[in-house]
């Protein structure tokens, strides 16, 4: 009896891995698939990594469902363990701050969390969580509410102020002070940043010329007029 050709309903792919419904998958995800094979909670329902971004070539129709898939389960109930303690807490994530890895989302007890679902997490009021937060601010600011479901991030939660704070603060780098500036033009309040955004229009060195330009631009609009009597 000769060999038996191979399965017509799958396919092979260039890392030498037949996967079922023709969906081409890169080596990346093969080892995210690898990595991750502990934690069915990240895999969507054919059993690939439950981010489109890792699957190369994958139907549209099968990215949007990966996609969903990826939010309902990151999205549910979970108990993680806080860093750097022996103790776990239920929290939900709600919105991914770092690529597909890192989300923030509310405990049962009503404080926001920031971290790695299956991995650990912060108090997002702790100093390493606003640190962690930081990527949030690369974001459209209107995207950012759209997606915590408020119509503003002024006395959020997550703490937007402290957020921006860190940000445009000495200590971390031009590009973080830059999307805080970009956030404060976009409309977020900067009443109580104008001292840090007098700060940034002096460095030189630290942040770029546009971002510098677009601090004194908003600083102008805050110092008062003088009127002639």
């Amino acid at each position: 009896m000769g060999r038996p050709g191979p399965d017509p309903h799958q396919e092979e792919t260039p890392a030498g891995t037949r996967i079922a419904s023709r969906i081409y998958v890169s080596a990346d995800a093969l080892r995210w698939i690898e990595e991750h094979d502990a934690a069915p909670d990240n895999l969507g329902p054919t059993g690939l990594p439950a981010n489109p971004g890792l699957v190369a070539g994958a139907y549209p129709k099968e990215q949007h469902a990966m996609a969903d898939d990826r939010h309902s389960q990151a999205r549910r109930w979970r108990s993680d363990r806080l860093r750097d303690r022996d103790e776990f807490v239920r929290w939900r994530p709600t919105i991914p701050v770092s690529g597909v890895r890192t989300w923030a989302g509310p405990a049962v007890d009503g404080r926001w969390l920031v971290g790695t679902p299956n991995k650990h997490v912060l108090f997002a009021h702790s100093a390493a969580g606003v640190v962690a937060l930081l990527p949030l601010l690369e974001r459209p600011m209107a995207e950012v509410a759209a997606e915590l479901e408020v119509a503003s991030l002024t006395r959020h939660s997550l703490d937007f102020e402290r957020v921006v704070a860190t940000a445009l603060n000495v200590r971390a780098g031009g590009h973080w002070a830059a999307c805080a500036i970009a956030w404060l033009s976009d409309g977020f309040p900067l009443a109580e940043h104008a001292d840090a955004l007098r700060r940034v229009t002096t460095e030189k060195k630290r942040v770029d010329q546009r971002s510098r330009q677009t601090a004194a631009r908003l600083l102008a609009t805050q110092e008062p007029r003088s009127s002639c009597h």
